[in-house]
């Protein structure tokens, strides 16, 4: 999967319609639409704030080269579902995270399903992942879709519930860009 992005333009990221941030492969393109629109109508049903563009989706995993930001492998679209490279919500829908890009990692199916709704920290031990290495490549990949750098602190302050007591509601949850509370104010 080539990382060259033919007339990429950030300020598309977010306004629906905008589909067609390189010139390739139709399975990808509906890959990623497939990805934004799940990703979207579980959002919905749930209750969380946010949208995902097919364009964003499909940047930001062109960007990340098509690998999993946590275990960098490439996406082995051959290989069917289990080869696909889809998008992680870092703060989980459970933990208050939003449907935004600002929220979303690119991912392949083994690491988004060991993550689950684990805070960051939890599922970065548990994948084995160095937690700065992480960081870095996120920040890399943030930067260069014209979004602010974030630290560990900066998510962890975000993650506000504890996963024990995720299913005890929503609370108010900041991260950069992203906002939202469910089931009333902290």
């Amino acid at each position: 999967m080539s990382s060259k992005i033919i007339n990429f333009d950030p300020e598309k990221l977010h306004k629906p319609g905008a589909v067609r941030p390189w010139r390739g492969d139709a399975q990808e393109q509906r890959r990623a639409a497939n990805t934004a629109a799940n990703a979207n109508r579980w959002a919905r049903d749930h209750g969380v704030p946010g949208k995902l563009t097919t364009y964003g989706v499909t940047a930001m995993i062109k960007i990340a080269g098509g690998r999993c930001l946590y275990c960098e492998r490439p996406a082995q679209p051959d290989l069917g579902h289990g080869g696909a490279l889809g998008i992680d919500h870092v703060i989980p829908f459970a933990a208050g995270g939003v449907n935004e890009l600002s929220n979303v990692v690119p991912c392949c199916v083994s690491c988004n399903a060991q993550k689950r709704d684990s805070d960051l920290g939890t599922a970065l031990e548990r994948l084995g992942v160095n937690e700065a290495a992480f960081f870095a490549r996120w920040n890399n990949l943030r930067g260069r879709l014209g979004m602010g750098p974030v630290t560990p602190e900066d998510v962890r302050r975000a993650t506000l519930l504890p996963q024990a007591e995720r299913c005890a509601g929503r609370k108010v949850i900041e991260l950069g860009l992203v906002q939202h509370g469910r089931g009333g104010a902290a």
